[in-house]
């Protein structure tokens, strides 16, 4: 990630034992681009992947259904129970 003018958000961060290499973070959105039947698939791996390559410290993943496919809230979300 290029120099953003806030030395502060381009160095390490620390989130109790977890370093990080910067202080951006992309925080949890739907992306919606699970698989249909709810599993964590390529095209949402291929996202993420691309954040991180962006530069991005930190990637929390976002929502996931609990009780797949009853429990989602949108279409094509990720399943933690699928």
């Amino acid at each position: 990630m290029a120099s953003s003018g806030f030395p502060h958000l381009t160095s390490p961060g620390r989130i109790g034992a977890m370093e990080t290499r910067n202080r951006f973070v992309v925080t949890a959105m739907g992306a919606g681009l699970g698989d249909p039947d709810g599993v964590w698939g390529e095209r949402i791996r291929a996202y993420h992947e691309e954040q991180a390559r962006g530069g991005v410290g930190l990637i929390i993943s976002g929502v996931a259904g609990v009780a797949w496919p009853v429990g989602s809230p949108h279409r094509d979300q990720v399943a933690l129970s699928a």
